[in-house]
């Protein structure tokens, strides 16, 4: 082959290699998505009933601290009271 014929394989390969993806592209791109499946005859949505969280009351007793039989700390008592979160909306 000559560098003429080589030449002309070359830019026929190139333009190939661009107009086909395009066109490609451009005919993908025309279809719609598939809708998507009807729900069964008869079918309902169960109903969601949300229940906030609560939390009771917390109590935590720290006994006294002794060092070499001396008192370092009197004991502690921390008392926290039940709370709940009040619902959305």
């Amino acid at each position: 082959m000559s560098l003429r014929a080589y030449a002309t394989a070359a830019a026929t390969a190139g333009l190939l290699a661009v107009v086909i993806p395009v066109a490609d592209a451009s005919a993908a791109g025309a279809s719609a998505p598939p809708a998507p499946p009807a729900p069964p005859v008869g079918f309902h949505m169960p109903a969601f009933n949300f229940v906030p969280p609560s939390v009771g009351p917390i109590s935590v007793d720290i006994g006294r601290t002794i060092i070499n039989g001396q008192i370092i700390s009197q004991g502690l008592h921390v008392l926290m009271p039940g709370t709940t979160v009040p619902p959305l909306g």
